[in-house]
Protein backbone atom coordinates (compact mmCIF):
# COMPACT_ATOMS: atom_id res chain seq x y z
CA UNK A 1 0.00 0.00 0.00
CA UNK A 2 2.80 2.42 0.89
CA UNK A 3 4.54 1.94 -2.44
CA UNK A 4 1.32 2.54 -4.37
CA UNK A 5 0.65 5.82 -2.55
CA UNK A 6 4.27 6.89 -3.10
CA UNK A 7 4.07 6.14 -6.83
CA UNK A 8 0.76 7.96 -7.18
CA UNK A 9 2.12 10.99 -5.33
CA UNK A 10 5.26 11.00 -7.47
CA UNK A 11 3.19 10.84 -10.66
CA UNK A 12 0.88 13.57 -9.40
CA UNK A 13 3.80 15.80 -8.42
CA UNK A 14 4.62 16.16 -12.11
CA UNK A 15 1.08 17.30 -12.91
CA UNK A 16 -0.46 18.72 -9.72
CA UNK A 17 0.91 21.61 -7.63
CA UNK A 18 2.66 20.44 -4.41
CA UNK A 19 0.01 22.00 -2.13
CA UNK A 20 -2.70 19.85 -3.73
CA UNK A 21 -0.54 16.72 -3.45
CA UNK A 22 -0.05 17.44 0.26
CA UNK A 23 -3.83 17.76 0.75
CA UNK A 24 -4.50 14.49 -1.05
CA UNK A 25 -1.78 12.72 0.92
CA UNK A 26 -3.04 13.92 4.32
CA UNK A 27 -6.64 13.05 3.49
CA UNK A 28 -5.64 9.43 2.99
CA UNK A 29 -3.92 9.02 6.37
CA UNK A 30 -5.65 7.07 9.10
CA UNK A 31 -5.59 8.66 12.53
CA UNK A 32 -4.33 6.51 15.41
CA UNK A 33 -6.77 5.09 17.93
CA UNK A 34 -7.29 7.18 21.05
CA UNK A 35 -7.08 6.04 24.64
CA UNK A 36 -10.08 6.27 26.94
CA UNK A 37 -9.87 7.46 30.55
CA UNK A 38 -9.46 3.84 31.67
CA UNK A 39 -6.45 3.43 29.37
CA UNK A 40 -8.07 0.94 27.03
CA UNK A 41 -7.91 1.52 23.31
CA UNK A 42 -11.02 2.83 21.62
CA UNK A 43 -11.50 2.02 17.94
CA UNK A 44 -11.43 5.04 15.62
CA UNK A 45 -14.75 6.55 14.66
CA UNK A 46 -15.86 6.66 11.06
CA UNK A 47 -15.10 9.43 8.64
CA UNK A 48 -16.94 11.79 6.36
CA UNK A 49 -16.35 11.33 2.65
CA UNK A 50 -16.37 14.80 1.10
CA UNK A 51 -17.15 14.57 -2.62
CA UNK A 52 -16.02 17.69 -4.44
CA UNK A 53 -14.79 19.04 -7.79
CA UNK A 54 -12.39 21.83 -8.79
CA UNK A 55 -15.01 23.57 -10.91
CA UNK A 56 -17.67 23.56 -8.14
CA UNK A 57 -18.36 27.02 -6.72
CA UNK A 58 -20.30 25.60 -3.76
CA UNK A 59 -17.42 23.27 -2.94
CA UNK A 60 -15.13 26.30 -2.70
CA UNK A 61 -17.57 27.83 -0.21
CA UNK A 62 -17.41 24.65 1.89
CA UNK A 63 -13.58 24.54 2.13
CA UNK A 64 -13.26 26.90 5.16
CA UNK A 65 -16.00 24.99 7.00
CA UNK A 66 -14.29 21.66 6.36
CA UNK A 67 -10.95 23.14 7.44
CA UNK A 68 -12.43 24.40 10.73
CA UNK A 69 -14.00 21.04 11.49
CA UNK A 70 -10.76 19.21 10.68
CA UNK A 71 -9.10 21.32 13.38
CA UNK A 72 -11.80 20.09 15.79
CA UNK A 73 -10.96 16.48 14.98
CA UNK A 74 -13.61 15.65 12.39
CA UNK A 75 -12.13 13.16 9.93
CA UNK A 76 -12.77 13.98 6.27
CA UNK A 77 -11.60 12.13 3.20
CA UNK A 78 -11.74 14.44 0.20
CA UNK A 79 -12.72 12.71 -3.05
CA UNK A 80 -12.61 14.64 -6.32
CA UNK A 81 -15.42 13.23 -8.49
CA UNK A 82 -13.49 14.04 -11.67
CA UNK A 83 -10.44 12.06 -10.51
CA UNK A 84 -12.40 9.21 -8.88
CA UNK A 85 -15.71 8.79 -10.75
CA UNK A 86 -15.90 5.15 -9.61
CA UNK A 87 -16.14 6.31 -5.97
CA UNK A 88 -18.92 8.74 -6.88
CA UNK A 89 -20.73 5.91 -8.62
CA UNK A 90 -20.22 3.49 -5.74
CA UNK A 91 -21.84 5.93 -3.30
CA UNK A 92 -24.46 7.16 -5.78
CA UNK A 93 -23.23 10.77 -5.70
CA UNK A 94 -25.22 12.82 -8.22
CA UNK A 95 -23.97 16.30 -7.31
CA UNK A 96 -21.27 18.11 -5.40
CA UNK A 97 -20.64 18.91 -2.67
CA UNK A 98 -21.87 15.74 -1.02
CA UNK A 99 -20.89 14.61 2.48
CA UNK A 100 -21.36 10.96 3.47
CA UNK A 101 -20.67 9.66 6.97
CA UNK A 102 -19.09 6.19 6.64
CA UNK A 103 -18.63 3.83 9.57
CA UNK A 104 -17.38 0.25 9.22
CA UNK A 105 -17.48 0.67 5.44
CA UNK A 106 -21.22 1.43 5.43
CA UNK A 107 -23.05 4.68 4.73
CA UNK A 108 -24.79 5.96 7.85
CA UNK A 109 -26.00 9.40 6.75
CA UNK A 110 -25.41 12.02 4.07
CA UNK A 111 -25.78 15.69 3.23
CA UNK A 112 -26.24 16.51 -0.44
CA UNK A 113 -25.43 20.10 -1.34
CA UNK A 114 -23.95 23.10 0.38
CA UNK A 115 -24.71 23.38 4.10
CA UNK A 116 -23.81 25.21 7.30
CA UNK A 117 -20.90 24.18 9.51
CA UNK A 118 -23.29 23.17 12.31
CA UNK A 119 -24.97 20.70 9.93
CA UNK A 120 -21.64 19.00 9.22
CA UNK A 121 -20.91 18.91 12.96
CA UNK A 122 -24.34 17.33 13.51
CA UNK A 123 -23.59 14.74 10.82
CA UNK A 124 -20.33 13.88 12.61
CA UNK A 125 -21.65 13.89 16.19
CA UNK A 126 -25.13 12.48 15.85
CA UNK A 127 -24.80 10.63 12.53
CA UNK A 128 -28.11 12.17 11.50
CA UNK A 129 -28.96 12.87 7.92
CA UNK A 130 -29.88 16.40 7.03
CA UNK A 131 -30.45 16.54 3.31
CA UNK A 132 -31.16 20.01 1.92
CA UNK A 133 -32.65 19.69 -1.55
CA UNK A 134 -33.22 23.09 -3.11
Amino acid sequence: MGRIVFVIICLMAAVVPPAVVWLIETDQLELPTSLTASGSEEPPRGKIYYFTADWCRYCDEMKPKVKNLRREGVRFRTIDVDLYPEMAGKYNVNGVPTFIYIEDGEEVARIAGSCAEWQLRRLWNAKEAFIPYF
